[in-house]
């Protein structure tokens, strides 16, 4: 039986997501919303591309009132079916209520009528501090969902790309590509989801030198430290490449010349016909873009990652060989 989830994903790459999981077997969508995607699954899904995964215990349409949802789920039960029970027992939990984006303030007299009720009828026990179930309450705009999710640690580097974002990059890189290239690489998260994606050979241009070992560890990647814009690597030697622009923290995004120099680079590392996923800060690289010849576009997309907007562009290497126009 396909269950009902919820899964939270990077705001502006939905229809990334949706795209993504419509490849995935036993997988139905039924609705994007801002910030994720509710589906059916036949079995409990864990996929990379998504930043948490919820199964849906309720869903409230036209309910966008955090306190009105509250409400409706102390009074009506139903929704107590869909707790998966072989899980439940004896576990400690705790009620979050979100936007979606970030905590929302309501009555906390709302919410302890709802722990208790949960608490009497499933066995399991209130934790605000260690819970080992978060149960979260998002109401938005499309209504309110009523969420479960066993809480689980999870490794996070400081400065590290998110793994969510690094696989979708991968994604848009696409499945045939043989020999791929990482150009304003930092960790080694690009690469990895460009391998686990199904490139044969990853290159990686390296900008920040102490991610050298980390990266050179990986089976399938070689690394360089050089310029983005003056790689040195063989001309046309790649099926696609993604280039990373983000600025670090603190410093300013590339200036056009730079940015102009650095796609006149990343066309020569790649073959006609080749694809660039572009991660730029939002506008930055929209007119440089606009006026190269060589790249046409396919896809742009904009998002927020880490409180900063980015633009994804999608390029298509054209089959001439045409400079940058001034």
């Amino acid at each position: 039986m396909k269950r009902l989830y919820y899964s939270a994903v990077i705001p502006g790459l939905e229809p990334v997501a949706v795209r993504l999981l419509q490849k995935e077997g036993g997988v139905s969508v039924e609705q994007a919303l801002a910030g994720g995607v509710l589906y059916r699954s036949v079995k409990a899904p864990d996929f990379a591309f998504c930043r948490r995964t919820f199964l849906v215990l309720a869903r409230m349409t036209g309910i966008r009132d955090p306190e009105a949802a509250l409400k409706r789920l102390s009074t009506s039960g139903g929704w107590l079916d869909n707790i998966p029970y072989e899980e439940a027992e004896h576990v400690h939990f705790r009620i979050t209520v979100s936007d979606g984006d970030s905590k929302v303030h309501v009555n906390m007299k709302s919410v302890a009528l709802l722990e208790r009720t949960i608490a009497e009828q499933t066995g399991m026990h209130i934790d605000r501090e260690r819970p080992t179930v978060e149960l979260w309450l998002i109401a938005g705009d499309a209504g309110s969902l009523f969420l479960w999710r066993r809480k689980e640690k999870k490794d996070r580097d400081q400065g590290r790309l998110p793994a969510d974002f690094s696989d979708m990059m991968a994604f848009l890189i696409g499945y045939d590509k043989k020999n791929v290239a990482v150009l304003g690489c930092r960790d080694d998260g690009l690469p990895r989801a460009m391998l686990a994606r199904g490139a044969r050979k990853v290159a990686c241009v390296l900008t920040a030198p102490e991610a050298a070992d980390r990266v050179k560890r990986i089976p399938g990647l070689t690394a360089v430290t050089a310029d983005a814009a003056h790689t040195g690597l063989e001309t046309e030697g790649f099926d696609a490449l993604c280039v990373n622009l983000i600025p670090e923290k603190d410093k300013p995004a590339e200036d056009s010349n730079v940015l102009r120099s650095v796609f006149h680079e990343a066309a020569r590392l790649t073959r006609k016909g080749g694809r660039m996923v572009a991660v730029l800060p939002a506008g930055s690289g929209r007119e440089v873009l606009s006026r190269n010849r060589e790249w046409a576009e396919e896809e742009r997309y904009g998002c927020t990652l880490g409180g900063r907007k980015l633009e994804i562009c999608v390029m298509m290497r054209q089959t001439g060989s045409v400079e940058d126009e001034e």
